[in-house]
Parts: structure tokens; C-alpha cells; sequence
């Protein structure tokens, strides 16, 4: 037994990046941890890689795929055999800082209702601009899942038998956005927290945004946003999913009285379940429809 199981998927990471992202986990200040690799056929260059610090380091347990399964897949095979109390995600390309793992479990052993934890992340690469750090309340958390996920993949820390109890693991239909629907499915049944601080360097690539921009990942973050008000039993008719989608991705409809109307009514469903705080629903709402406004006008 361990206290954290921390997983990765590999599949032909640069090799300065893949040994940057492994040493920044075995040289982390809390060490009682498993570390369980994925070769997802991998290049020889990293196979050899992860076979020479799984030769210096007990703690690394590699699993070698005969065919290329992709990382949904590896992540919950990954939960089915770990050991640890927590499972920590971990991406072949990010740098996790020395302390990471240290305050994220002392977090979570303070707070033992939170049953997933994420931080925020100092970028790496293409888009290093700076992001505003902000608290960001658990109740405000899930409202702003409503829209777009704002908890970062590689900083995640989840309570392994809640996730077992529930039934919950990643959803192999989603090949995208893996992450933000399991999260949202999370927060249905348990508490998430998002520390104001970053604890991981998150590497942004070229294509990270080439598959944005073809719009593969908004194909699957649509899903999800569609999923949680199918989850409150909100039904709307094609259009109304469509100018939904478009808001929370900040585009404005011509029509803005329609477009409007449609907005306030989902908001209104929404504040009828009782399950979102009303404040932040609220505040969210007309955030997010305000910037729609002034996208509008700079057009």
C-alpha cells in the first residue's frame, strides 16, 4: 500500500520533456507514492527512458500496451490497479513543482469531505501569458463546470475509493475533454476544490492548439455542457442547445432579443433545481452574457 498512485500515459513525448516530467515527481519532498507509467507504443527513445528509471526507482511501475489505447483508456485501468489512497494525474509533458504532492495530500487530510482537489498552473511554452490567480469557491466551481473546466487535467488529486464507490471513471466515448467530464460527474456526488496557487507547470504545445482549432475539442466540451442540463432534466430544442453552446463559448447571435430570452430561461431552469448556489449562478450568468455582448460590439 501507498498513500498516492499517480498516473501517466506515454506516447512519443519529446524526450527532454518526458524526463523533465518524471524527475519533477520522483524528486518531490512527499515520496510515499506509486508511480504507474502507460508505454502507449511509445518510441524507442522513450522506451528507453522510462526503462531506465524504472531500473532506479522501485516506486515506477511501467505497463507496456500492444496497441496504442489512448489515455482514457490507460487512466482507468490506471484506477483499477492502484494502490494509494489518492490517484494524482500527471502528464507526460508538465512539470509538477518539488511540493506539489506534499501540499495537495495535506490539503486533503485537512479537509476529508473534498474529494477532488486541483491547483493552478504557471504555463509553459507557446502561451506563457499570465493568468490572474483568484480563490475560486467549491460552490462557484461547479457553476463555472456549467460552462468550461477550469480545473487543469495534470493537477488533479482524487479520493480513490470514492471514485470506486461511485462508480465513476473516465468515459471512453469522450476523447477529449476526458478530464471536464469526469469532473462534472464528480462534483454531482462529492465536493471539489481548487487551490488558488500553482503547483504545476503546464506545457502548452503546437498541437494542443491545432486540435483546438479544428474543432475536435469543443465537439466534446459541447457534450459535456449538454450532458449537466440533461442531468437537471432541461430540455431544449436544437436551436436553444445551439445558442447555448455559442454563449458559453462567448459568441453572440444577431438576433439578441432571441438569444437573450433563451439564456435567462436555461438560467432560470437551472436556479429551480436548488442545486447550484444562486449567487454565483447568477454572477456567472451575466458575466458570461456581458462579455458575449462586448465580443459583439468589437466586431
Amino acid at each position: 500500500m501507498c498513500k498516492i498512485s499517480i498516473l501517466m500515459s506515454v506516447y512519443n513525448e519529446k524526450k527532454e520533456w518526458l524526463e523533465k516530467s518524471i524527475e519533477s515527481i520522483l524528486n518531490q519532498t512527499f515520496d510515499d507514492f506509486e508511480f504507474i507509467i502507460y508505454d502507449d507504443c511509445t518510441n524507442d527513445e522513450n522506451k528507453k527512458i522510462l526503462n531506465s528509471y524504472a531500473c532506479k526507482d522501485k516506486r515506477i511501475k511501467i505497463i507496456t500496451n500492444s496497441t496504442n489505447r489512448g489515455l482514457t483508456y490507460n487512466l482507468n485501468k490506471g484506477i483499477e490497479i492502484a494502490k494509494g489512497e489518492y490517484i494524482a494525474r500527471m502528464d507526460s509533458d508538465d512539470i509538477s513543482k518539488i511540493n506539489r504532492l506534499e501540499r495537495q495530500v495535506s490539503y486533503m487530510e485537512k479537509h476529508t469531505d473534498v474529494v477532488l482537489l486541483g491547483t493552478h498552473v504557471k504555463r509553459l511554452g507557446i502561451n506563457t501569458k499570465k493568468h490572474r490567480r483568484v480563490f475560486v469557491p467549491s460552490a462557484y466551481l461547479k457553476v463555472h463546470f456549467l460552462f468550461n473546466n477550469m480545473l487543469p487535467h495534470p493537477t488533479a488529486i482524487m479520493r480513490r475509493d470514492f471514485l470506486i464507490q461511485n462508480s465513476l471513471n473516465y468515459d471512453v466515448e469522450i476523447k477529449k475533454s476526458q478530464d471536464y467530464d469526469l469532473w462534472t460527474r464528480i462534483i454531482q456526488k462529492g465536493r471539489a476544490v481548487f487551490l488558488p496557487y500553482p503547483l504545476v507547470y503546464y506545457r502548452v504545445h503546437d498541437a494542443q492548439i491545432s486540435n483546438d482549432k479544428t474543432g475536435e475539442q469543443r465537439k466534446y466540451r459541447d457534450i459535456v455542457r449538454l450532458r449537466q442540463l440533461e442531468y437537471l432534466d432541461i430540455k431544449l430544442d436544437a436551436k436553444e442547445k445551439q445558442i447555448y453552446l455559442d454563449f458559453c463559448e462567448g459568441k453572440l447571435w444577431e438576433n439578441v432579443k432571441e438569444y437573450r430570452a433563451v439564456i435567462y430561461n436555461i438560467f432560470r431552469e437551472i436556479s429551480k433545481q436548488r442545486q447550484y448556489n444562486i449567487f454565483f449562478l447568477w454572477y456567472k450568468f451575466n458575466e458570461q452574457y456581458f462579455k458575449c455582448r462586448l465580443r459583439g460590439l468589437r466586431k
